[in-house]
């Protein structure tokens, strides 16, 4: 390995190479020769299609399904990173399409960064190239996001199985009182015959409806069920940190209430985690977004949030997860007060599989997450910061800069009718100073200010969250 080993390769066997029969490669390469890779592929059976442009690339993958995508980034320079960065914007599962880069040593890290799924050498043997296309194409179930960039494969096999043993749910619900009980149902359901010794926390973030009588009802007659009890509404994020902080279990996994995760998708999450996978995260293969704005500015989000952070957020992975226990220890040491949970498990880096599923529609009532929250979690997700009395002085700076430009036009619509005598000497451009350097000084102090109330507030060290009780069944307890 010349970088960290973050996924499940399957290494080569003695005799002859695993085969590519039956599999659809699609070959970005400029510089492809009979002495390049595109022999070596179609030499162990891959059925290839040899592009030499990302454009056309990105229209072939719309007409033909291809299994593995092999990208010449050293003929293809920086417009390989484009490619990836669209080919992982592409809806449903074309998203997930194992990607090789075959990368000179200086440019592994950031194809790894820019999602490829694994890196070989411009010189990586033939043998070992089928070897790594099979292994990342033949699981491509698993959807590796993120692998090991290879001079060769390795000799060493992956993280032997692990069995886990325990098995905790954790659930936040916010004034969820007439879904809840159809929810446990059918999450109850989910959990019939699996080895794993089932505990479902559930997380009343604050409820202000009957949702809390209505978790006692499920507690009482389910002896599995734990519930929490925040003193008010902490936020999603914070609910769900309340219920991992508690999780004991082998494998822990974190859902939405409503009914949106499918409960069935859970045994296929635990199968992946105990082949060796670290974290398993939910993908939507559909989108259900009720308009074309949501769908917007979901799309501009994840896009922001992908050029200011380091760390890779696929889109429509949301907080339907299941993590191994070492993730959850490791998730407890990250004590941040704005806390945006699927980018801190990101963060973390640990071998990640994807399980597609279809999003359900909400089974009662309405969304809680209303716009200004979804801007919050945005403001969290890229600077863990939000104060909207500091952010003034970003919309005072941004006003300052629009009527610098009315003033542009004002000042030029005297010159297009002739009439710029009756402009006072001086007075335009002393405007136009005044106007355009306030307005990206207040710009200025408006970001910095930001940052110094997200000192503020970490400094502080108040809680996350507050619990007020815990109980399940009829006993109670008070933290």
């Amino acid at each position: 390995m010349t970088w960290a080993a973050r996924e499940r390769v399957v290494a080569p066997t003695s005799g002859s190479p695993l085969p590519l029969s039956g599999l659809r490669i699609l070959l970005v390469d400029r510089s492809a020769t009979p002495a390049g890779i595109a022999p070596g592929l179609r030499q162990h059976g891959a059925t290839l299609q040899l592009i030499d442009s990302p454009e056309a690339a990105l229209r072939a993958l719309d007409g033909w399904r291809a299994d593995l995508l092999v990208v010449h980034l050293t003929s293809i320079g920086g417009e390989a990173y484009e490619l990836i960065r669209r080919v992982r914007e592409l809806p449903g599962a074309a998203a997930a399409l194992p990607a090789i880069a075959i990368a000179s040593p200086e440019e592994r890290v950031r194809a790894i960064k820019a999602g490829f799924s694994a890196c070989a050498a411009p010189g990586v043997a033939r043998e070992d190239l089928a070897t790594l296309a099979t292994a990342l194409a033949r699981s491509a179930e698993d959807t590796i996001f993120a692998g090991p960039c290879l001079d060769h494969l390795p000799t060493q096999e992956a993280d032997p199985p692990r069995r886990i043993r325990t098995l905790d749910v954790v659930v936040p619900l916010y004034n969820e009182e007439l879904g809840a009980a159809e929810f446990h149902r059918e999450l109850a359901a989910s959990l019939v015959g699996l080895d794993a010794r089932a505990t479902i926390y559930y997380v009343d973030d604050g409820s202000i409806d009957g949702t809390g009588r209505a978790l006692a009802a499920i507690a009482a007659s389910d002896e599995r069920v734990v519930v929490v009890e925040l003193s008010r509404n902490f936020g999603h994020q914070a609910a769900l940190s309340a219920g991992l902080d508690l999780a004991q279990g082998d494998a822990v996994i974190t859902m939405d209430g409503d009914g949106q995760h499918p409960a069935d998708v859970i045994p296929a999450m635990l199968e992946k985690l105990e082949s060796g996978w670290d974290v398993v995260i939910g993908q939507r293969t559909d989108s259900r977004q009720p308009s074309a704005a949501k769908r917007w500015s979901s799309s501009a989000f994840y896009w922001l949030l992908g050029r200011l952070s380091a760390t890779h957020i696929r889109p429509g992975c949301a907080d339907f997860r299941a993590m191994s226990r070492p993730v959850v220890q490791e998730m407890r040491q990250m004590p941040e007060r704005h806390r945006f949970v699927r980018g801190m498990v990101a963060w973390l880096g640990f071998r990640t599989a994807v399980a597609p599923y279809a999003e359900r529609p909400r089974r009662t009532g309405a969304s809680k997450f209303s716009l200004g929250k979804m801007l919050r979690l945005a403001s969290d997700a890229v600077s863990s910061f939000s104060l909207v009395p500091l952010y003034v002085g970003l919309g005072l700076g941004a006003l300052f800069l629009l009527l610098a430009l009315l003033e542009v036009g004002y000042v030029l619509s005297f010159w297009a009718r002739g009439e710029q005598h009756r402009l006072v000497p001086g007075w335009s451009s002393l405007m136009f100073a005044i106007l355009i350097v306030g307005g990206f000084a207040m710009v200025a102090i408006g970001i910095i200010g930001s940052y110094v109330g997200y000192v503020f507030q970490e400094v502080k060290r108040r809680p996350v969250y507050v619990v007020r009780g815990v109980h399940r069944g009829s006993d109670r307890s008070t933290p």
